[in-house]
């Protein structure tokens, strides 16, 4: 996998940001098991999210469902959040 660096200004960032945070925040009704993150967690796991999850984003189960795929590919600290 290549990884492409994307150059972002500060308020195209914070959006991302915050896309990403939202996106893995909220999970969508369909979902049988309800699931909330902590502000702290999302904040521990939106790198993740941009990187591993991007066209996945804004959609929260996609995202969730990504993340929980490529759980070896996360950072410590958000695999932590997904029970090491």
């Amino acid at each position: 996998m290549v990884a492409k660096i994307i150059a972002l200004s500060p308020a195209q960032g914070l959006r991302l940001v915050l896309v990403a945070a939202l996106g893995l925040g909220a999970v969508s009704a369909a979902n049988a098991k309800d699931v909330e993150y902590t502000m702290t967690q999302k904040i521990a796991c939106t790198p993740d999210a941009v990187r591993l999850c991007s066209d996945a984003i804004p959609n929260a189960s996609r995202v969730r469902a990504c993340m929980i795929a490529k759980k070896s590919e996360l950072s410590s600290v958000c695999r932590s959040v997904f029970g090491s």
